[in-house]
């Protein structure tokens, strides 16, 4: 040995607390470009002396961490063990860049992988063993894998995704270079099952919303709006800190409709992403708090989906602010992290100076009337007299606007509103109209989803199709649930809410009673069916034959058990009064029910199988009370039965079949025996008829063979005939044959052997 070599070892066993030394790492090496570090700089050790210990893998330390995103922000997870030393399966690529370990690390946290190796080579300096600047690697892997892409489920999502890693780090110098290998283990907030429900969930909201051909503004108002009318905050866990890490997540706002902030803000920005929103997600440690930015025409503007659901109003006062006017601040100093204001951040992200409420918008209709948009009220106001203009959607003036004004004037004068005039206005919760219009075009407030009560005059003398209380559904108009119309009855505001099924307030209501009024129960007795039951029924006025929901509702009593139950009719809208009428819950006929068991199918064992029994009747589910159960049959080989016998709500009896199985033998032995022959060996089960042996090239077991044997004292067999050198896949099962039925066991584990 040189002395050069024998000072590298000198300074190696120094350095080290201790070291292991491992099998070669037969590692090929990913990429060829220069590596992005800022060692390539440092001075090189001589080759020559590197080269000696090219064999000897030296264990070099254990790196562990959380998430520096939590820190101040939640409580910090407990960091894992890190993985076992030594060359992982995974690590058969060895990268040159940073962008090649950040790629791999990137591909096994999208997959919630918890235990991996990553390998990464670069020049050799004297520092390349410090813990700084292994650290440093691991600190550069991290930034590239979570960093901003501009996929849903990448970038901030990813950052916010885990909470803590280990890793046993290894390495091998030869001929100037130094191979790291990380052993890593991590901790994550989700499982890779509970992502792809998510991921499911998403894709049906996302479609729910409609937002194809959709601005951006609409879409942010959208998203933001279904997560602050679906998610509340989570105050129940809101201290639990790492004993319930599901907080944290937008698994856990969207599939659960309860998280923290760090939920609302990593769920807002995926849907925005996968709706093609920019967005991001800020935070801030000093406030314990995240949120987001969003861009909506060029710019961007910072929204706070938990502060505006922590207001408990619609008012959205969190929505697309700007910084100087969001109230970020603590103790009055701004508290945004440096890391949002240096200017690579800023300029991909430019910040505007004052909120998104819309531009001051004014002009003239082609009939007069001056219309004008004020963004610190949200007020569309229309001033003038006659009648505005027919519109298409496209030709609207004020359209842009619409999707901010929360509030609509207009001036007394106005004597008509014209057709799609404020279509999509989804803030407008009211409207009074003068007694000055006389007509309302088609379509003129469709899809305006907040608009509960309209109070219309009498003086209307015409209601274009659909111009209030629907909304547009996958492109077809829908009833909008909840709106009130108030008017006067016999008018055409009356007919138009009846013509629609819509619900209509009169101003004068007729008094029903029985006199004038006439109440029949279609259906005096209903079978139980383990629910709360509503009779059907028939209300009229004269010839009138009122509607359920829109003239009436009901309120029952009794009416889940078998006995009278009564009904109470509430009239309404139009009319007013109630009446009372009685009807029978009655027993119901087993037969009708539907049987599920907790297991179809049973292994024998000698012993009684009883599976539980689930009963329902119109899918609902009946108590235990209302049913007993007993069984057939349920010990030897064959088919067995639950009887389950009515009591009390219900009679007769209905049965439910499974099956008891033969017990799967024990495959314990696959050999080669000769040259195309296998040999077979399994334990014997008792009192079966034979067994089955099947086998195939594919471990799926795709174009398989079978042999059978007729005893069940054989416990051993050949398969000949086979191809030489050719792995083979190999199961067992037994089967017994009860009254010309067949029952086979499930099969027994695979072995492997070749011919």
């Amino acid at each position: 040995m040189t002395n050069m070599t024998q000072r590298i070892v000198a300074l190696l066993l120094a350095l080290l607390m201790g070291f292991h030394l491992l099998p070669p790492a037969a590692l090929a090496v990913e990429g060829s470009e220069a590596v992005d570090s800022v060692s390539n700089a440092a001075e090189m050790v001589e080759p020559s002396a590197a080269e000696e210990t090219a064999d000897h893998p030296v264990f070099l330390t254990t790196l562990s961490g959380v998430n520096p995103l939590y820190k101040g922000v939640a409580a910090e997870p407990e960091v894992p063990e890190p993985a076992p030393q030594g060359i992982h399966p995974q690590s058969t690529k060895v990268y040159t860049t940073i962008s090649g370990v950040g790629k791999e690390l990137r591909s096994y946290m999208l997959n919630r992988v918890t235990t991996f190796s990553l390998s990464f080579r670069t020049k050799y300096t004297p520092h390349s063993l410090d813990i700084d600047t292994i650290r440093g690697y691991t600190d550069e892997f991290f930034e590239y894998a979570t960093k901003h892409t501009g996929v849903g489920n990448e970038g901030d999502y990813l950052r916010w995704s885990y909470g803590s890693w280990s890793s046993g780090v290894e390495c091998t110098i030869s001929k100037g270079t130094i191979t790291y290998l990380f052993n890593y283990t991590l901790t994550y907030y989700t499982t890779a099952a509970q992502e792809k429900k998510l991921a499911d969930k998403l894709k049906q909201v996302l479609r729910s919303l409609e937002l194809d051909g959709k601005t951006e503004y609409q879409k942010v108002f959208l998203l933001y709006d279904y997560i602050c009318q679906h998610v509340t905050y989570d105050t129940n866990h809101m201290n639990a800190g790492q004993g319930y890490p599901l907080q944290f997540t937008a698994y856990a706002a969207l599939l659960k409709g309860s998280a923290v902030c760090q939920g609302y803000s990593t769920l807002f920005y995926r849907m925005a992403l996968e709706a093609g929103v920019e967005a991001r997600i800020l935070s801030s440690q000093s406030l314990n708090h995240a949120w987001n930015l969003a861009r909506v025409n060029g710019a961007f503007y910072e929204l706070d989906t938990t502060w505006d659901v922590l207001l408990e109003e619609e008012e959205y006062a969190y929505f697309l602010r700007s910084t100087s006017e969001f109230g970020h601040k603590l103790n009055g100093v701004d508290v945004i992290p440096d890391e949002y204001r240096a200017p690579s951040f800023t300029k991909a992200y430019p910040l505007s100076p004052s909120s998104y409420n819309g531009k001051p918008l004014s002009g003239k209709t082609q009939n007069g009337q001056e219309w004008k948009y004020i963004p610190q009220s949200r007020t569309l106001s229309i001033s003038g007299k006659g009648a505005l203009p027919d519109y298409t959607f496209d030709t609207v003036p004020w359209k842009d606007c619409l999707p901010l004004v929360k509030t609509l004037v207009l001036s007394d004068e106005i004597t008509a509103i014209g057709a799609y005039s404020f279509r999509d206005a989804p803030l407008i919760c009211e409207i009074h109209l003068s007694p000055a219009v006389e007509s309302v075009g088609s379509y003129a407030f469709y899809n305006c989803d907040r608009l509960k009560a309209v109070f219309l005059p009498p003086t209307l003398k015409k209601i274009g199709k659909y111009a209030f209380g629907f909304l547009r559904k996958k492109n077809k108009p829908i009833p909008l649930s909840g709106m009130v119309l108030q008017g006067d009855r016999d008018t055409v505001a009356d007919r138009y809410a009846a013509d629609n099924k819509l619900f209509f307030d009169a101003t004068s209501k007729i008094a029903l009673t029985s006199q004038n009024a006439v109440l029949t129960v279609t259906t005096p007795s209903l079978p139980y069916n383990a629910s709360q039951q509503l009779p059907g029924l028939t209300l009229k006025y004269g010839k009138t034959t009122l509607v359920s929901g829109v003239d009436y509702f009901l309120s029952c009593q009794n009416n889940r058990e078998v006995g009278t139950a009564s009904v109470t009719v509430t009239a309404t809208g139009r009319y007013s009064g109630s009446f009372d009428a009685a009807f029978q819950i009655v027993p119901q006929d087993l037969k009708q029910a539907s049987v599920t068991l907790s297991s179809t199918s049973y292994p024998y064992n000698g012993k009684a199988r009883q599976p539980s029994v689930t009963v329902t009747l119109d899918g609902h589910t009946v108590s235990p009370e209302n049913y007993s159960v007993s069984y057939q049959k349920n010990t030897a080989i064959g088919t067995a039965q639950a009887v389950i016998t009515g009591t009390n709500n219900c009679f007769g009896s209905v049965k439910a079949s499974f099956t008891i199985l033969p017990a799967a033998p024990t495959l314990s032995q696959a050999k080669k025996a000769a040259s195309g022959t296998l040999a077979l060996q399994w334990k014997k089960v008792s009192g079966v008829s034979g067994y089955r042996i099947e086998y195939s090239t594919n471990a799926k077991f795709t174009n398989s063979k079978f042999k059978t044997i007729t005893k069940d004292s054989t416990v051993s067999s050949k398969l000949t005939g086979l191809k030489k050198g050719t792995k083979y896949y190999i199961r067992v099962q037994s089967f017994q044959t009860v009254s010309g039925n067949k029952y086979v066991s499930s099969w027994s584990k695979t072995l492997s052997a070749k011919a």
